[in-house]
């Protein structure tokens, strides 16, 4: 008999809101339903799905929505939360804090005009990307253990690090520049280059359809 999947998680045929929860089950190497619907689709599926929102996450007959949520209970399923109350709170600030950064770099995807998407992309970066990876480079420097950026082993932090990092590599919603310069963090760069080698992870990231729309 199939097996049949403990987890579905609902979504468009795009990385956005769902890519780092798709990141954490196959990196634990949990069996789930990765569902993706097209947008045509969407108006007549919308209202069985809480707040009429994607992504959603059905888990033994139950729907939980908003993607922050579903990472943080995937994040503890799986045991990518750290080990006490301290590393749960450093997680949320990382992952609030890129959130942040997120909010401005829509605005860049966003923005047609090609001279004012770049000059928006650079602000953006110099305003609010560059600080915070210095920070976290800063932060990294201090710690015992520098593999990863909470405590001594992968977390959900991690995951959306590499999350947004390969998106500013990636992203054809950016301007056709330079490659962001993750290399410039020398630690920053080792997680990201950890995460990407990780045996679960590597035939998922060469596979990817790298449709993008980061939010």
């Amino acid at each position: 008999m199939p097996v049949v999947p403990k987890f579905r998680l609902v979504y468009f045929d795009l990385e956005g809101r769902a890519e780092v929860s798709r990141l954490m089950f196959h990196d634990a190497n949990v069996n789930f339903e990765d569902h993706r619907i097209t947008f045509d689709e969407w108006p007549q599926l919308k209202s069985s799905f809480p707040n009429e929102q994607l992504p959603v996450l059905e888990h033994n007959g139950k729907q939980l929505c908003q993607s922050d949520a579903i990472n943080r209970f995937l994040a503890k399923t799986f045991g990518y939360y750290g080990v006490d109350e301290w590393d749960c709170a450093r997680i949320d600030e990382i992952v609030a804090t890129f959130a942040d950064v997120v909010s401005e770099l829509k605005a860049v995807i966003l923005e047609e005009n090609v001279e004012e998407k770049i000059a928006k992309y650079n602000k953006v970066l110099e305003a609010h990307v560059y600080p915070f990876y210095q920070m976290l480079e800063t932060r990294l420097h201090a710690k015992a253990n520098q593999n990863w950026l909470v405590g001594n082993d992968i977390s959900l932090a991690d995951f959306v690090l590499f999350n947004v990092t390969w998106n500013l590599h990636y992203n054809k919603g950016f301007p056709d520049v330079e490659k962001f310069p993750i290399e410039d963090f020398n630690l920053l760069s080792l997680i990201y280059q950890r995460i990407g080698s990780r045996p679960n992870l590597k035939d998922y990231l060469a596979g990817k359809k790298r449709k993008y729309l980061l939010h």
